[in-house]
C-alpha cells in the first residue's frame, strides 16, 4: 500500500484522484475491497472450522464458479469443452470432499 501511494505521489497525481475521480469509482473500489476482505475472512474461517483437506478442496471450486459467473453476468462465451471440464472438475472435488 505504501509503495502504491509513493508511486502516485512521485508521478504527480493529485491527492483527490488517488481513490478515484468520482463517486462511482470510489463505490466500485470500496465494493471490491469489501468483497476481497469477506473472501479472505471466509477462507480463514474455513481453514479453522473445517478439515484442512476439505477447506483447500472447496477453494479449488473458485475457478469453476468464476467461469460460470463470467458466462452468466458478463456474457462470456462458454464452450462445451469448458462446461464439460468444469463438470468433471466439480465431480472430482466432490469425490475428494465426500459430503455426507
Amino acid at each position: 500500500w505504501f509503495s502504491n501511494i509513493t508511486v502516485l505521489y512521485l508521478e504527480g497525481k493529485p491527492c483527490k484522484e488517488w481513490w478515484g475521480r468520482d463517486l462511482e469509482h470510489i463505490t466500485w473500489l470500496s465494493l471490491r475491497g469489501l468483497f476481497g476482505f469477506l473472501s479472505l475472512a471466509c477462507k480463514y474461517w474455513s481453514v479453522i472450522h473445517l478439515y484442512l483437506a476439505d477447506a483447500i478442496s472447496i477453494r479449488f471450486t473458485v475457478h469453476i464458479f468464476s467461469g460460470i459467473f463470467a458466462c452468466l453476468l458478463l456474457g462470456e462465451s462458454w464452450l462445451i469443452a469448458e462446461a464439460t471440464s468444469a463438470f468433471i472438475g466439480f465431480g472430482g472435488i466432490l469425490m475428494i470432499v465426500q459430503p455426507a
